[in-house]
């Protein structure tokens, strides 16, 4: 079953604040033996902290603290060059990294297409899922709703300007719940918890605007 991502698209709600409740199984009724796991629950801000703990220059680079967020999965998995190539510069995943988060606020599209145009304005011929990159974009897309991709401390992303491994770092395991695209997501999709959140009219501390963009599993709108 394809998954579904509730990106938030507003900066001025805090995690833990905003809830979809009316997707089954609701994640606080169901029965732990002989339902499926929940869907219901928060929805989470992204995480564009950015890569504040990378330290070193090409051709070294080394995280000096714990990554966390979409800037973190952008520097584990994405090559610059054909290849075994060099991963991005903390300024270049913080710069892809706002480029993203710029699509999911406008509400616009996030599939490959438009996030290899995100990553080509940064460093030329970089994309996603080639080149030697090892991103997903159904893992870029649950980094975007708040799924915590993290890089250790002391991780060393590139030794004489060459990537180290296939990938770096990997999700959280607990921080995050899986969606899919059930019945009970159209109902709120289209017309329930979801569809609210969604509107242009929604109203949060007296602010209208709305509050998620609603992806694919391709990224495209729902």
């Amino acid at each position: 079953m394809p998954q579904v991502f509730l990106v938030m698209r507003r900066t001025d709600t805090p995690d833990e604040v905003m809830q979809v409740v009316d997707l089954k199984p609701n994640t606080s009724q169901r029965n732990y033996v002989l339902t499926p796991p929940g869907q219901s629950g928060y929805v989470h801000p992204i995480d564009d902290s950015g890569a504040t703990g990378l330290v070193g220059a090409a051709p070294l680079f080394t995280t000096s603290a714990v990554l966390s967020g979409v800037s973190a999965y952008l520097l584990g998995n994405i090559n610059t060059t054909a290849g075994a190539g060099a991963p991005f510069t903390g300024a270049q995943a913080d710069a892809a990294t706002a480029a993203l988060v710029a699509i999911a606020q406008a509400g616009t599209v996030m599939d490959l297409a438009a996030v290899n145009a995100a990553l080509v304005a940064v460093v030329a011929g970089t994309a996603l899922t080639a080149g030697g990159s090892t991103g997903v974009l159904t893992e870029l897309l649950s980094a975007m709703a708040g799924n915590a991709w993290t890089i250790p401390a002391g991780t060393d992303l590139a030794v004489a300007g060459v990537k180290t491994a296939l990938a770096n770092g990997g999700f959280v395991a607990g921080t995050y719940r899986d969606l899919y695209d059930t019945g009970s997501f159209h109902i709120s999709n289209g017309e329930g918890n979801i569809s609210r959140l969604k509107a242009a009219t929604f109203t949060y501390l007296d602010v209208e605007g709305a509050a998620l963009t609603v992806y694919s599993a391709t990224g495209t709108l729902l």
